[in-house]
């Protein structure tokens, strides 16, 4: 089965942010029940005018030649205006921003532009065979802000090779550092997290936070780190630099206010740390019944560095069993029988 993945999202991690992970990750686990995908990076998402005009010509006159794949599965909203004019193959709408659920923590230049690429996810979504997304909070979302119909939703995990991804760990001793791992937008909170740590770095004086990702808060999390030593702002990192931290960290912290899976949890649970999260729907549809971790309100700095202090005391290693449940449903193979399943349901004639 051959299937096309046409993307707004480029394949860098360092810009594509937790959904390039995603792309990569639904690859590999189609390619594990026979179905090869290719992913076409088709347009950009766009943070500006020009980049909006940019975007709906190339959705609109340069879209590639699609024919001979089995379906097509459009990444938030690509391929919204390809597919009003052509029925084969079938368009899956792979809906993983879920624009109208960001746009509220953005500022008025940034939510303008949001709707109007929230407007095309949308229309992807109400027009597609199926529509696929990565928790129940956002196939919820979906339906309430966009209007698809909730039976048309499928919920499809994030796949995640928990074995594979722990034999690529380094060895190395766990020190009090406190990782936090993202892209600076302002709904991921991480101007919390910094004003949280003057408590911790009181009462725990050996203790670090180190963050790493780029993004457009990146300036104010300086300005609010400056003075604080114990704060270390690592910007992007390679591959092996990250694994190495989370082999070294004893805590993870995820502050995010909204989130439609959250892989780099799931990445830090991998790894073994102690996991703070807010209470964020879809993060604790992730975490929950998972030993090891601690949910509060992270807007609140006292419960985020209450929470922050109790994991950095917590055990030195979790029981062998604790990932047992995410690691059955986060399987790779069976993500990917889960979304073969959707296309070919999608491509069956009617009452065939």
């Amino acid at each position: 089965m051959k299937l096309a993945v046409v993307t707004c999202w480029p394949p860098s991690v360092a810009t594509g942010s937790g959904t390039a992970v995603a792309q990569h990750g639904l690859t590999d686990a189609l390619a594990r029940v026979d179905a090869q995908a290719t992913v076409m990076a088709t347009s950009s998402f766009a943070g500006s005018w020009t980049g909006i005009v940019r975007r709906f010509l190339e959705n609109a006159l340069a879209m590639p030649d699609l024919r001979g794949y089995a379906a097509v599965l459009g990444v938030d909203g690509e391929g919204w205006l390809w597919m009003r004019r052509h029925k084969t193959p079938p368009y899956i709408a792979l809906t993983k921003a879920v624009l109208v659920d960001v746009w509220p923590f953005e500022g008025p230049h940034w939510r303008r532009l949001l709707k109007v690429q929230g407007s095309w996810e949308a229309a992807a979504a109400l027009r597609a065979r199926s529509v696929i997304t990565a928790s129940v909070y956002a196939a919820d979302r979906l339906a309430v802000g966009y209007g698809v119909p909730r039976g048309n939703i499928y919920v499809v995990p994030e796949p995640f090779d928990v074995d594979r991804w722990q034999a690529g760990l380094p060895s190395a001793a766990r020190e009090p550092i406190v990782l936090a791992v993202g892209h600076a937008y302002p709904r991921k909170n991480y101007a919390a997290l910094v004003r949280s740590w003057a408590a911790v770095a009181r009462q725990r004086p050996d203790a670090r936070l180190v963050m790493v990702g780029h993004g457009p808060e990146q300036a104010e999390l300086q300005r609010l780190a400056a003075g604080q030593p114990s704060i270390e702002l690592r910007g992007h990192v390679s591959f092996d630099a990250l694994q190495r931290l989370y082999a070294t960290a004893r805590v993870f912290c995820h502050p995010s206010l909204q989130e439609n899976f959250g892989i780099a949890v799931v990445e830090a649970l991998a790894s073994g740390l102690g996991v703070v999260v807010h209470q964020q729907p879809a993060v604790m549809e992730t975490v929950s019944g998972v030993p090891g971790t601690w949910v509060a309100d992270t807007r609140a700095p006292d419960r985020l560095s209450a929470a922050l202090l109790e994991a950095l005391d917590g055990p030195p290693a979790w029981p062998a069993d604790r990932l047992d449940g995410l690691r059955a449903r986060l399987d790779p193979a069976t993500v990917g029988r889960q979304v073969r399943a959707i296309v070919e349901a999608a491509t069956c004639p009617p009452g065939g």
